[in-house]
């Protein structure tokens, strides 16, 4: 869970932003290696003892969207080769934003993708190209 807010320098009061229900992409290989953050923060919440194990270490977290450029620009300096990249890509990972209960995000991390390689570099918020819809200061 994340909550956002933002100070208003008109007020000085903080304002509400944005509540994402879904726990950040980290949180998987935090999982993968025995440490569930969210549900700690849960139980904490609901009153109950929290006890952490110790953590399993090793465990990799892969994000595609990021990782294949990092592999073509160190294979393009001559500080990997092709096939020690995909000697990398086959070891066990844990998906960093990839799941079948939630797919979402990852639609949404391959729009960037495709965005990228179309060279945009970013997609525009509809609220961003439109901007009447954006409230300014007085």
């Amino acid at each position: 869970l994340e909550v956002e807010f933002k100070r208003d320098p008109r007020d000085g009061r903080d304002k509400f932003l944005d509540l994402n229900l879904r726990p950040w992409g980290w949180h998987t290989l935090c999982i993968a290696s025995g440490l569930d953050f969210p549900y700690a923060q849960y139980r904490y919440a609901i009153g109950d003892a929290i006890d952490l194990p110790e953590p399993r270490y090793g465990r990799r977290w892969r994000r595609l969207i990021t990782d294949i450029p990092a592999g073509i620009q160190e294979m393009r300096h001559g500080w990997s080769t092709p096939s020690a990249y995909v000697r990398s890509m086959l070891r066990p990972s844990v998906g960093s934003v990839f799941d079948w209960r939630d797919p979402l995000p990852a639609v949404g991390d391959s729009a960037v993708c495709v965005a990228r390689a179309l060279g945009t570099g970013r997609l525009r918020s509809p609220i961003a190209a439109r901007p009447s819809l954006v409230s300014r200061e007085a």
